[in-house]
């Protein structure tokens, strides 16, 4: 009452009255459940009044929002963001602890882009939220389905229960459209099923691509049903091409032009952490990639894709998270010692786990040499730049964006760009 509550809503009555106050009391059954719903009426249903693109999937969903906020602002619809790189406008985004927010979040959230008047939100949803029915009381417009893969088994258990949470979006929710990608086995059977206007994207997909070269280097063509969409490829990644036809879906299906698209495709912005490239042109120390990628196959799809890019080596670093899947750990360390030249394995967020005990687990399939071990995930990085050439390319993997390393319950202040940028001015 003291912080202005007009009201109490419990879920058992003990008495009509709360001791020391006189603000009325109402029991609700189960209200637990009933939060999230409580919290879009008391917030006025906001999803009612900002169109919602839901984007879920094991890889892509960062990238896909993001670009979906980018580059419908560029073209005029007042779009935020909403995900695991923080919420809002992407010029000031406001951090977020989780990549979808607790059902009381959403709401706000949402109620604050239609109050600041966006017309659009791409905002991530992660099986987690779907399986806890945070996003239950939000109405998307658009649905978007990038890919399954091996994560989060420490939550999930197994493959099945974690596909089912993903599906949930395209199974429990009334949806205008949906964007998926058939590329994959999951995909294809959501692509079968779903209810809503699907368009499909992938080999073959109702838009598909294909890249070739020109004057300014890698040009791509997506091939869609309003015709051809060229553009000189911002990103050099196979997935990034990808997570891109997703996005011209979405606007497509939202009715912009191929000619509108064609304007604003060479302007796009970087994903922060994403296949993030520093010292592009410098004649002192290699270039260095920065990207989140945390699951195997993102791993093995990152390497793949920078292989192609120098005639030099490819020296990754490489940690796995504490208290989180560890059967992907083994995985990760097979694939990145097979397809990296040198390996630094180090921390990533340990949390309470030792860094030592996980390390263990990521090389107990691996027959290479070809890697060393540094607990202290700044001194691996700087061991990969000062053991590079000019020509050499260092993967930075896992931890993208963030910019805190969580060990032993302390989150201390971490960000690998800050860090590769320090050794790398060092080298001048």
């Amino acid at each position: 009452e003291r912080l202005g509550a007009v009201a109490a809503v419990v879920d058992r009555l003990q008495s009509s009255d709360i001791p020391g106050t006189r603000l009325p009391v109402f029991q609700i059954d189960g209200l637990s459940s009933k939060r999230r719903l409580l919290a879009s009426l008391f917030f006025r249903e906001p999803s009612n009044d900002v169109e919602v693109v839901g984007i879920t999937g094991t890889n892509g969903k960062t990238s896909v929002a993001y670009w979906i906020a980018d580059i419908s602002t560029r073209l005029g619809i007042k779009t935020g963001y909403c995900g695991t790189l923080g919420w809002g406008a992407l010029e000031n985004l406001k951090p977020s602890k989780l990549t979808t927010p607790n059902p009381t979040d959403i709401q706000r959230i949402l109620s604050w882009f239609v109050k600041e008047q966006f017309s659009r939100v791409a905002l991530e949803v992660s099986s987690h939220a779907l399986h806890q029915g945070r996003t239950e009381a939000v109405k998307f417009a658009t649905g978007v389905f990038t890919n399954l893969s091996r994560d989060h088994l420490d939550y999930h258990k197994t493959m099945k229960a974690y596909a089912r949470s993903k599906a949930k979006l395209f199974e429990e929710y009334e949806l205008n459209s949906a964007i998926i990608c058939v590329d994959d086995s999951m995909g294809r059977e959501l692509a079968k099923t779903t209810v809503a206007d699907v368009l499909t994207y992938g080999a073959k997909g109702d838009i598909s691509w294909s890249v070739g070269n020109n004057s300014c280097g890698q040009e791509v063509v997506w091939n869609t049903p309003w015709g051809a969409l060229k553009s000189d490829a911002p990103f050099f990644c196979e997935f990034s091409i990808a997570n891109l036809a997703a996005v011209i879906g979405v606007l497509l299906i939202a009715g912009f032009s191929i000619e509108e698209l064609g304007l604003v495709m060479p302007e796009i912005s970087q994903v922060p952490g994403r296949l993030e490239t520093l010292n592009p042109d410098s004649d002192k120390g290699p270039k260095v990639i920065v990207d989140f990628a945390h699951t195997p196959s993102a791993v093995e799809a990152v390497l793949q894709s920078v292989s192609g890019m120098t005639q030099g080596k490819i020296i990754s670093v490489l940690g796995c998270g504490g208290n989180r899947d560890q059967g992907k750990r083994s995985q990760m360390g097979e694939i990145v010692t097979r397809l990296s030249d040198l390996v630094w394995l180090t921390s990533d967020n340990p949390r309470s786990e030792a860094p030592e005990e996980i390390i263990n687990q990521m090389t107990s399939e691996v027959e290479a040499t070809n890697f060393f071990v540094s607990i202290d995930r700044e001194n691996a990085i700087r061991g990969a730049i000062h053991g590079a050439k000019t020509e050499d390319i260092v993967v930075l993997f896992g931890k993208g964006d963030e910019t805190t390393q969580e060990i032993n319950g302390v989150f201390l202040p971490f960000k690998d760009k800050d860090v590769a940028e320090k050794i790398l001015r060092g080298l001048g």
